[in-house]
């Protein structure tokens, strides 16, 4: 978990905790602010969370304004929108190959036509 925590950003964070207080110590949730200088400061009273040897960060979940989700959700919904095709290729018309022993022909003139668009279409080998 440290070197987890060694990555977090300062702000706020739910966290889950264990205070060492009495040697024995007890586990609490709580809201903490992280500094820039790495301290956890309780949100409320602004008092040092980890100020007894053997205290400990357990958990920890951002709270922050949504700012980064919400940029992200705008990615993933413009990745799941189609894509237009960037080469506007004209395609041979079916009339052209009435004869079905000329679908090779067919094959071989839309190759071309993606070619002369500038993509690339590799005859099968």
């Amino acid at each position: 978990m440290t070197k987890q925590l060694e990555a977090l950003k300062p702000g706020k964070y739910a966290i889950r905790y264990f205070d060492n207080w009495d040697g024995e110590g007890d586990t609490y949730h709580t809201i903490a602010n992280l500094e820039d200088d790495g301290r956890w400061l309780h949100d409320e009273t602004g008092r040092e969370l980890l100020d007894c040897r053997g205290d400990e960060i357990l958990n920890v979940w951002p709270l922050d304004d949504g700012h980064e989700t919400l940029a992200l959700i705008a990615a993933l919904e413009q990745a799941q929108q189609p894509q237009v095709s960037p080469l506007a290729v004209k395609l041979p018309t079916q009339e052209k190959y009435d004869d079905p022993l000329s679908a090779h022909e067919a094959i071989k003139d839309c190759a071309e036509a993606i070619r002369a668009a500038g993509g690339t279409a590799d005859e099968a080998e």
